[in-house]
């Protein structure tokens, strides 16, 4: 049998085979470093989906959050409003009440000016009086000088006003501080000197100093004693006569000079009064029966 010779194929074929030994032979020998591989990465596990019932729950919890800030943001608005409205408020009260107390205090200095007024009017009402009873006792003079001629007035009319003067000036009474009043000395000697012209028969002149006596004797009564003064309050102001004066309706007469003060007494309609002295509004005031005390002054007029 002939040999043949072999093919290209497999000479290509052997050498392939031939080389992969010689490779893996390689590999074997000492001092060489493995061939090593890098492993894969681990895949990424997955992530769990949310749950819809949260996500929805979140975004109200959200929603609620915002609307309560909101709302207090409001809040401060309006309680910074409130403050400053408040502030005004009290502004405008205080000036109110500054207000007020200045229209107070003139309301009550106009009362005050129209009571010094009235009460000053009444005070040259009772001047003219006094001028007039002057007047009167200017005329008596002369009438005096006529009784010097002896003129036909009646013994009975002579002898009846001396008695009504002698009375009178009687019903003060003997009190030792009554003594110190010049005028009911110059009274007393009047009277004594009307009797004597009584008895001389000079009717006219009887007539002339009785009247003269009880003019002072009227003026006597009006005033309290020397030794009973009452004690002045501060601001009181004494009237320069004695204001003959009346109740003007039903009223109370009090310790002092205001509404503070105890009633003393109460008087009635028409009950006559002698001013003395005012302060203020009010009037110090003296009844027929010897009472002090004061009064407003809306409450008295004119005798």
């Amino acid at each position: 049998m002939s040999r043949t010779r072999p093919s290209t194929r497999h000479r290509t074929l052997a050498l392939a085979v031939a080389a992969g030994l010689l490779s893996g032979c390689a590999g074997l020998l000492p001092g060489s470093a493995p061939e090593t591989t890098t492993p894969a990465p681990a895949p990424a596990r997955a992530q769990p989906a949310p749950d819809p019932q949260v996500v929805v729950a979140q975004r109200k919890l959200e929603q609620e959050r915002q609307q309560v800030q909101a709302e207090r943001q409001q809040l401060d608005r309006a309680r910074a409003q409130y403050d400053r409205d408040r502030q005004q408020l009290e502004s405008q009260r205080q000036k109110l009440e500054e207000s007020l107390k200045k229209q107070a205090a003139l309301q009550q200095e106009l009362e005050e000016k129209l009571a010094r007024q009235r009460l000053v009017l009444l005070e040259r009402d009772a001047q003219i009086k006094t001028l007039t009873q002057k007047l009167d006792a200017a005329i008596l003079e002369v009438v005096r000088t006529m009784a010097k001629l002896r003129s036909l007035e009646s013994r009975a009319e002579a002898a009846s006003t001396l008695a009504e003067a002698e009375t009178a000036f009687k019903a003060l009474g003997r009190d030792p501080a009554r003594e110190k009043d010049a005028d009911l000395v110059q009274a007393e000697q009047l009277l004594k000197l009307g009797a004597e012209e009584y008895r001389k028969e000079n009717y006219g002149g009887v007539l002339y100093l009785t009247s003269q006596a009880k003019t002072l004797i009227k003026g006597g009564q009006a005033r309290a004693p020397a030794g009973q003064s009452l004690p002045r309050v501060e601001g009181e102001v004494p009237f320069s006569v004695p204001l003959p004066l009346r109740a003007l309706g039903k009223g109370n007469v009090r310790e002092g000079p205001g509404t503070n003060f105890r009633v003393a007494f109460v008087i009635e309609d028409g009950t006559p009064l002698t001013g003395q002295s005012y302060k203020g509004t009010w009037v110090r005031v003296r009844s027929d029966d010897g009472r002090w005390g004061w009064i407003a002054h809306t409450l008295v007029g004119e005798r």
